[in-house]
């Protein structure tokens, strides 16, 4: 099984059945546990979905103990993520822009 998603639940383990949002609130340790074990097993870093892969990472920068034992899987994930935004925000803006230049040179109707 590859791409699990927070919504989706793990069909095996300590947590069976339980939605990996509420896995990470109660246990992002276990989390960050299971990324690097399919990692080392089968070299299996698609596993968890973007979504998720972010919000491990955010976890390991921002605590201290989790930092201790787990390293980041970096900023490709989080480069690639900020990138779609920013591109996402250009596209609008231009969009807003070709509007705004339809409207003043050919009026509305």
């Amino acid at each position: 099984m590859s791409d699990i998603g927070l919504e989706n639940t793990l069909p095996w383990g300590k947590y069976k059945g339980q939605k990996v949002a509420e896995i990470f609130k109660k246990d992002a340790a276990y989390l960050c546990w299971l990324r690097e074990q399919r990692k080392k097993e089968s070299s299996d870093t698609k596993f968890f979905a973007r979504e998720v892969h972010l919000l491990l990472d955010a976890a390991i920068d921002s605590e201290k103990s989790l930092r201790f034992h787990y390293t980041s899987w970096g900023t490709n994930l989080v480069a690639e993520h900020e990138v779609a935004q920013d591109m996402a925000r250009q596209r609008a803006e231009r969009a807003a822009i070709d509007a705004a230049c339809y409207d003043e040179s050919w009026g509305m109707f």
